[in-house]
């Protein structure tokens, strides 16, 4: 009768599990309907969020955890009008603000899913610079250092920015996302989490991004013109390091 009881309560939970996860599916779904360029981001920054989780010693757990976090990053999108995330030109301050906010929209969309919560806190810090500033989620404030996994999680969702073109810059080179998040270290991003992300894809022998060098002022320029697939290797896809109003697209 124990045993029976037992499995009764493990497949109910199984089929709960299976239902939050196939409306988080959903919910991914409806973010690349909304925006062509969110195609294959969040695939992306979860592989790469796993890469460099390896390189950094992670166990199981915590890659799972990562995973999730990565999946679910930009889910708070769903909330940002539509405008807003395909605007090619610099957003006004307001728009900014309506852009920052999806990192609060995640929550308000999936804290309800408990197994998620520590996911949620993660990917809602996924704009916190290392040095304590950007925009946090409302689990942290201003000046508080990010979590390593949230950390991880910035690192890759930039550099598939980068690498990726979006709706106002087509992709840039590999070497020059790299030498963007390295230049940034210590300030935005943790240096010892861009060193780990180096180093790994570097031995992976994969490319991403333009194959061919570009500026960009020349990557924004052609993106403004229409030509912004010409030197994508990967799925558009947005994510950014965020400089300001004008790059706040993602």
């Amino acid at each position: 009768m124990v045993f029976f009881t037992g499995y009764m309560a493990f497949e109910s939970y199984a089929k709960l599990r299976e239902a939050q996860l196939s409306t988080l599916a959903g919910f991914i779904k409806a973010l690349e309907a909304k925006d062509l360029y969110t195609r294959g981001h969040t695939e992306r920054v979860a592989y790469f969020s796993n890469m460099i989780g390896q390189e950094m010693g992670f166990n199981g757990t915590q890659l799972e955890t990562l995973r999730w976090a990565a999946l679910i990053h930009d889910v708070g999108k769903l909330a940002v009008p539509r405008e807003v995330i395909r605007k090619k030109a610099r957003l006004t301050p307001q728009e900014y603000e309506e852009m920052q906010a999806h990192v609060h929209h995640v929550e308000d969309l999936l804290n309800e899913v408990e197994f998620l919560r520590p996911m949620v806190e993660i990917a809602s810090n996924h704009h916190a610079h290392f040095d304590g500033n950007g925009y946090h989620g409302s689990s942290a404030h201003d000046g508080d250092v990010p979590s390593l996994e949230a950390r991880i999680l910035s690192a890759a969702d930039s550099f598939d920015a980068m690498t990726s073109t979006r709706s106002y810059r087509v992709a840039l080179t590999q070497e020059y996302a790299f030498a963007e998040l390295r230049r940034h270290g210590g300030t935005q991003f943790d240096p010892d989490v861009v060193e780990a992300f180096v180093a790994v894809l570097t031995a992976s022998g994969e490319r991403y991004g333009s194959p061919v060098e570009i500026t960009e002022q020349e990557a924004r320029r052609r993106a403004e013109q229409g030509m912004g697939h010409a030197h994508s290797i990967s799925d558009p896809a947005p994510g950014r390091i965020d400089y300001g109003p004008d790059a706040a697209h993602g």
